[in-house]
C-alpha cells in the first residue's frame, strides 16, 4: 500500500461517537484530555464494514488510534464483564488480521488489549505468548476495572 493510500484510510477511519469512550457491561477504556489518541467503535455495522467484516464475524469492541507525524500505533481493544478469555482472544485475531488486510503495507505499530472488570483468569500468561508468537503483536490484560481508564495508562509492553 501507497503512502497515500495509508493517508486515505486515515482520513475515512471514523472515530466513534461516544466522544472518545468504548464501553460495555460497566468497563470502559476512554481518551482523555487533549490527546494525540482517537477512538473507533468496531464492533458496529460501519465498524465491520470499515474492515470488510461480515454480522457474524469476530470482532473486537474498538480500536485506539494514535496518530503523531513519526508513526502510528493502534491498540485493539475488547471490553469484558466476565473475563471469558477464548472468546475476547479470538476476537481481538479476527480484528487484527482484517485490519492489516485492509492496512497493508502501512507502517503500524499494534497493541491488542482485554479490559476485564473481574480478574485475570488462568491461562493469561499461555494467551499472551502465544498471541505474540502468533500474530507479532503484545497482547495486554487489564483485570479489576470498574470504570473508565485512559487509553494511556495501559502498560507499555
Amino acid at each position: 500500500m501507497t503512502p497515500d493510500a495509508c493517508e486515505t484510510h486515515r482520513a475515512a477511519a471514523q472515530p466513534c461517537a461516544s466522544g472518545g469512550t468504548l464501553h460495555e457491561r460497566g468497563t470502559a477504556v476512554r481518551v482523555s484530555g487533549r490527546t494525540p489518541w482517537r477512538a473507533f467503535r468496531l464492533d458496529s455495522p460501519e465498524g465491520r464494514e470499515l474492515l470488510g467484516l461480515g454480522p457474524d464475524d469476530k470482532c473486537a469492541d474498538g480500536a485506539f488510534l494514535h496518530d503523531d507525524e513519526d508513526a502510528l500505533e493502534l491498540v485493539v481493544v475488547e471490553l469484558k464483564g466476565r473475563a471469558d478469555l477464548s472468546h475476547a482472544v479470538s476476537q481481538l485475531r479476527a480484528t487484527l488480521l482484517a485490519i492489516r488486510r485492509r492496512l497493508e503495507g502501512c507502517p503500524i505499530r499494534y497493541r491488542a488489549a482485554i479490559v476485564a472488570s473481574e480478574s485475570a483468569p488462568p491461562g493469561i500468561r499461555e494467551h499472551k505468548k502465544r498471541f505474540l508468537k502468533e500474530l507479532r503483536v503484545p497482547l495486554v490484560f487489564k483485570s479489576g476495572v470498574r470504570g473508565p481508564i485512559d487509553i494511556a495508562t495501559l502498560p507499555q509492553v
